[in-house]
């Protein structure tokens, strides 16, 4: 009789025990600092038990935007636990603060992320040893962890990449900065050994030059681009090409003799002419007429070629 009654009530003991164990514990935190785009119970609480594979992924709201990010109250979250399931539970904790995970991205990172972007789309690369100094970044850059490898950087269409280069950069949605930085480069460039004004280039008038590039300008760097040109002034020995020191070289130049070609419908008439201004093809100049003497308005059609309609 006494063993019956000891069984008994070890079992009165053990049963409420058993009881307990399978219902859910669900903990919450007191902050909750989210990665993905939605929060779910797992994000911000500790849960166990029977259904907790099913608990963990009950989606509670979308994630907030900003540092400081929303409270949940206890009576929310148990809100939603009842409408997603009919797991039975039991709520610790009165609220959590739930908020975006930032992450800090240090200024060494920046600069090697300048430095590298400088290096490979400058057009200078493979041609010159190219110098980046004085790279400013900013001290205190945080973007959201889900952003931190959703990195661009970009260069202005127009970047010559010499002097100071600017780069914007832009991580996700999260954070936009700029940096710059001081680029020099040293290379060889055509200079002059002295052409006049006027003068046509060829190959016996350049010859090649160290050079810090990026004190001079916009220059030709490419002697082949500079050949054929016309000189618009004169450029001493040992100076490099500035890209404002060339012009096209006309196809008909001011004093040329030009043939004019006068027609009305089938009628063509021929005289010789001298130009009164450079012109480029389909261009329209003044020709002085040597035959009357008069002056007229024609358009180039080729080389020492004017055409004018009546």
């Amino acid at each position: 009789m006494l063993k019956r009654l000891a069984l008994i009530l070890i079992l009165l003991v053990i049963i409420p025990g058993l009881a307990a164990a399978e219902v859910n514990q669900v903990r919450l935190h007191k902050t909750a600092r989210v990665d993905s785009e939605t929060v779910h119970l797992c994000d911000i609480a500790k849960i166990s038990g029977p259904d907790t594979t099913a608990l963990n992924k009950i989606r509670l709201i979308r994630s907030p935007a900003g540092k400081t990010g929303i409270d949940l109250s206890a009576e929310f979250i148990a809100g939603k636990i009842k409408a997603a399931t009919d797991a039975g539970f039991s709520l610790s904790g009165t609220s959590v603060n739930v908020a975006r995970r930032y992450v800090r991205v240090k200024p060494q990172e920046l600069r090697g992320i300048y430095v590298r972007s400088v290096m490979e789309q400058s057009p200078w690369k493979g041609r010159g040893e190219i110098i980046i100094e004085d790279v400013r970044v900013p001290d205190n850059v945080e973007v959201l962890s889900s952003d931190r490898h959703d990195m661009q950087a970009n260069f202005s269409p127009r970047e010559d990449f010499v002097g100071t280069v600017s780069l914007r950069m832009a991580f996700g949605s999260s954070r936009k900065l700029s940096i710059s930085g001081r680029v020099r480069v040293i290379a060889d460039i055509p200079v002059s050994k002295g052409i006049q004004r006027g003068g046509i280039v060829n190959a016996d008038m350049l010859e090649m030059k160290r050079m810090d590039v990026s004190r001079l300008g916009d220059v030709f760097t490419d002697a082949d681009k500079c050949l054929g040109m016309r000189a618009k002034t004169a450029i001493n020995a040992g100076r490099p090409i500035l890209k404002n020191n060339l012009e096209p070289r006309p196809m008909v130049a001011r004093g040329d003799m030009v043939i004019i070609m006068a027609s009305k419908g089938n009628l063509l008439v021929t005289s010789r002419g001298m130009a009164l201004r450079d012109g480029l093809q389909a261009q329209r100049i003044p020709v002085k007429n040597l035959s009357s003497g008069r002056q007229v308005v024609g358009t180039i059609i080729a080389p020492s070629r004017v055409q004018v309609v009546f």
